[in-house]
């Protein structure tokens, strides 16, 4: 192992990075997106060992809820409610994403980014959502629609980018990245290809790479 991975104590495994999840409530969301099935699985989750009406959200819930039969505006709740966890004081913030664009017009582009995925690739689904993206969404920055991509993708590819593998990518590889974004479509590319190598050299799955990283960035 080289010493980034060593600090965190190597790859966890395949069942550890599908269980790596978050405790959250329900109504943190359900009470605000304007449509309830949207985020009424929220209620099917697992129950938090803390109890208390949380749940307990996981990165395999989120694939489920996007290949499963849900409309596709479930999958960002899932990605909200799994990337923001406990802490409920920012979900009203979070959830502008929700009430600043007309319903219809969000599913639209959800859709849009979730036929890119399947007829294109990652990096023309991310374009999409930068701004000026024919799926641009008021309020959606990289960070969380990485993870709606990662959450999305059929062919596994796409990654999440958030600051905190952002910051450990910066110290790894020296690449001039910022640690809040947005990234451009190459930088993101470079992203998934390093980490799509890394994972072929050293046997384990892309995200198991991008978990590490994470782990790792938070360090720093």
């Amino acid at each position: 192992m080289t010493g980034w991975l060593d600090a965190v104590g190597g790859y966890r495994s395949r069942d550890e990075v599908d269980g790596h999840g978050f405790d959250f409530r329900p109504r943190w969301w359900q009470t605000r997106v304007p449509e309830p099935s949207w985020a009424a699985f929220l209620d099917d989750l697992r129950e938090a060992e803390r109890g208390r009406g949380y749940r307990h959200i996981t990165r395999a819930d989120m694939v489920a809820v996007a290949t499963g039969p849900l409309p596709v505006p479930a999958v960002l709740v899932a990605a909200y409610a799994w990337g923001t966890g406990d802490g409920a004081f920012l979900a009203p913030r979070r959830a502008r994403v929700f009430r600043d664009t007309p319903p219809g017009d969000l599913t639209h582009r959800l859709t849009g980014v979730r036929d890119l995925l399947a007829t294109s690739d990652a990096a023309a689904a991310y374009a999409s959502l930068l701004p000026g993206g024919a799926n641009r969404i008021k309020h959606l920055g990289p960070s969380f629609f990485t993870k709606l991509l990662y959450a999305l993708d059929p062919s596994r590819r796409a990654l999440i980018l958030d600051r905190f593998v952002a910051i450990a990518l910066r110290d790894i590889t020296g690449w001039p990245l910022s640690s809040t974004g947005p990234w451009t479509v190459d930088e993101y590319t470079r992203w998934l290809d390093w980490a799509h190598a890394r994972a072929a050299k050293d046997g384990v799955h892309p995200d198991a790479v991008e978990m590490a990283l994470f782990s790792y960035g938070k360090t720093l």
